[in-house]
């Protein structure tokens, strides 16, 4: 019942829509972006439109209906990131795309539709309102200090042991400082790296083992929540040209342990009562075996917002 498949891995040459992938992308079948939408109608009110030209894909990540990322082996994850990977680079094919987003919504609270562990690659040809404020931070400390502020991010944290969950290869995970949301996590390359689609495959087998970790100490401390993640690369200053190299790819991975309501709609001010330190000392001892864990975590978690 899916769309025509569009790009596959599997164990042997095989015909396509046919059984024996490992992953598998297909058109969305309700997608948000066309490659060519109709022309805009016309509209008789003040505000600014643009056709909703760009890619919209669905990364069936396994043949198994029931196995997550936090269940599957690690040869599985790096195909897995291999294929965002892939979809990202043919993705800047289309003539109007500014941005890729990978992203995976894991369960209804976090807004999937479909119980199929899959993520999702979206186009745009605009920069999301919160990537140009990343890039905008990343080019001034460029201009004021010469450095990347992403980079002074990760060998801050990599220098302190508060907020660090786990460092593993050229990367490092760590509930960020101003972390919008509780049990926050980031993951990203401590050295600068502004397109995934860079990354080698010894660096996405480092990623597929501390992303396994993070989602693992997750689901052990927080009783298996869902989430959302959200893989951020370089997007373009206009189309046709090149990834912005001042950008700093990275993932943040975000558990739907709390509602987002009326102030924080409001607002665009966040309320996280979670402190980041100790956020991630409770997932660090998640890291851990069973029997050198602390009691699992208790309490009430408030409302948190969106990023803004």
């Amino acid at each position: 019942m899916t769309p025509p498949e569009v790009f596959a891995i599997a164990d042997a040459p095989r015909v396509a829509d046919t059984p024996g992938w490992r992953v598998r992308v297909v058109d969305n079948l309700f997608p948000a972006l066309q490659s060519a939408p109709p022309p805009l109608p016309a509209l008789d009110a003040p505000v600014s439109r643009r056709r909703a030209a760009g890619v919209h894909e669905v990364i069936v990540e396994g043949p198994d209906h029931d196995l997550e990322l936090a269940d599957v082996s690690i040869g599985d994850i790096v195909d897995i990131l291999g294929t965002w990977s892939a979809r990202i680079a043919a993705a800047w094919a289309h003539p109007e795309v500014r941005h890729v987003m990978v992203f995976k919504n894991r369960g209804e609270r976090a807004g999937a539709s479909l119980p199929h562990p899959h993520s999702q690659l979206l186009a745009t040809g605009v920069v999301p309102p919160f990537v140009a404020t990343e890039l905008r931070a990343a080019r001034r400390g460029h201009t004021c200090t010469g450095r990347c502020p992403f980079c002074q991010i990760a060998v801050a944290e990599g220098t302190s042991s508060q907020r660090v969950i786990l460092r593993h290869g050229g990367l490092i995970a760590f509930a960020h400082p101003a972390a919008l949301f509780p049990y926050e996590v980031w993951i990203m390359p401590i050295a600068h790296a502004a397109e995934f689609t860079s990354v080698t495959h010894s660096g996405l087998h480092e990623l597929a083992v501390t992303l396994r970790s993070v989602l693992r100490a997750l689901r052990a401390a927080l009783a298996d929540p869902a989430f959302n993640l959200i893989l951020h690369t370089a997007p373009r200053r206009s189309a046709r040209t090149q990834p912005d190299s001042q950008y700093h790819w990275h993932i943040e991975l975000v558990p739907r342990l709390g509602n987002i309501a009326g102030f924080e709609w409001g607002s665009g001010i966040a309320i996280n009562h979670m402190p980041p330190e100790e956020a991630a000392m409770v997932l660090r001892q998640a890291l851990e075996p069973p029997a050198a864990r602390a009691s699992p975590l208790r309490g009430t978690l408030l409302d948190c917002s969106r990023r803004g």
